[in-house]
């Protein structure tokens, strides 16, 4: 899979799915996990307000989605670095 935030979320899923199994999970970006494509430039996920400061159509859901993958990340692989 990917190390973008589609990517390490499938993973994330896929491991504690299957957490019984022994899984050989890879993960390929040619950038450090979410440092490279989409997931560079993913403000809408990370960030709940638009530029106006008004909050963004399910904005705080995608905000505390993304904050849970990264401690669900985190939790499996260590803290990520910034």
């Amino acid at each position: 899979v990917g190390g973008g935030l589609a990517g390490l979320s499938c993973a994330v899923h896929l491991l504690n799915a299957t957490r019984s199994q022994r899984v050989n999970l890879h993960i390929f970006d040619a950038s450090a996990p979410g440092e490279g494509g989409a997931s560079a430039v993913a403000a809408g996920l990370l960030h709940p307000f638009s530029r106006n400061g008004r909050e963004v159509w399910r904005g705080a859901e995608g905000f505390a989605a993304s904050s849970e993958l990264v401690s669900e990340v985190e939790a499996l692989v260590g803290p990520v670095s910034q």
